[in-house]
């Protein structure tokens, strides 16, 4: 049933980027539920995104994990007040992190774990948005990566205010998400994480942005405490620029400031993203 989901949402995002890609001019609902910049996921604007992430993973050397990311993004508006949005993410794996704790430095590159996203989006007003969603994370990563195959589920809200007494496109979204693992391999470790993101984006000119908390790094852990630690709480930032109307490139940072909770040592993310508006 959930394979099944997920081709839904494939054919979902794919059905609605294709008219998107035409030149038809924006209606006033485009205009109004729409981020010129791509960076607000209470106003998506229809998107495919390549993302390249490095991390250096929590432990002793070797430690390297490089990912590289397809992403598309959709709107389905409703009217001024409601609109969905649709997300897929699809990930490759390249790393020497050994699957186990035995001294193994061998590179190995294979697929990760697909994530859909489906959220409603509420608009009382020209300010303020609130969002509701869930997410399935379904156990793709290839045998060879190592890891528990994990079915997992979110499940979050978020809520937007706009900031135009700093400037028409900056804003401030905290996003609480809670994780779960909902089956997969009898002896995995189970996953029970609270996710904070409490973004805020400073954009001083139509084509620059910055921003704050970016992802939902901040992670409190609620299960196993005893082995695994309570919380990760990192420094995490990012720079973006609008290179086109269609072009948008982003560079994000994550370096820990608490890490009981074993994410990661270090992140860097570079992206390129494509607008079909």
């Amino acid at each position: 049933m959930m394979v099944g989901v997920a081709a839904l949402a494939a054919l979902l995002l794919w059905r609605s980027l294709a008219p998107a890609a035409s030149e038809a001019p924006p209606t006033p609902i485009d205009t109004k539920l729409e981020d010129p910049l791509g960076q607000d996921p209470t106003r998506p604007r229809p998107e495919v995104l390549l993302r390249y992430e490095f991390r250096n993973e929590p432990g002793r050397p070797p430690d390297k994990s490089n990912g590289f990311i397809v992403e598309g993004i959709t709107r389905l508006p409703v009217n001024e007040h409601w609109a969905g949005r649709l997300r897929l993410e699809m990930p490759l794996v390249l790393t020497d992190v050994p699957p186990s704790d035995e001294a193994n430095d061998a590179w190995r590159f294979g697929s990760g774990d697909l994530l859909t996203e489906a959220a409603a989006i509420h608009y009382p007003n020209d300010r303020w948005a609130v969002a509701a969603g869930g997410q399935v994370i379904y156990p793709t990563a290839s045998r060879n990566l190592g890891g528990d195959r994990i079915w997992g589920l979110a499940v979050g809200g978020a809520v937007r205010a706009m900031l135009p007494e700093i400037s028409p496109d900056s804003f401030v979204l905290p996003q609480l998400v809670y994780v779960w693992d909902a089956a997969g391999d009898r002896d995995r470790a189970h996953v029970s994480e609270l996710r904070l993101q409490p973004t805020l984006q400073w954009a001083p000119t139509p084509t620059l942005f910055f921003e704050l908390f970016p992802a939902g790094d901040i992670v409190v852990n609620l299960t196993d405490t005893a082995r695994r630690g309570r919380l990760f709480f990192p420094f995490n930032a990012l720079a973006g620029i609008l290179l086109t109307p269609k072009v948008v490139t982003t560079l994000e940072v994550g370096v820990p400031i608490v890490k009981d909770y074993p994410l990661y040592d270090f992140k860097l993310q570079a992206t390129v993203g494509y607008f079909f508006d």
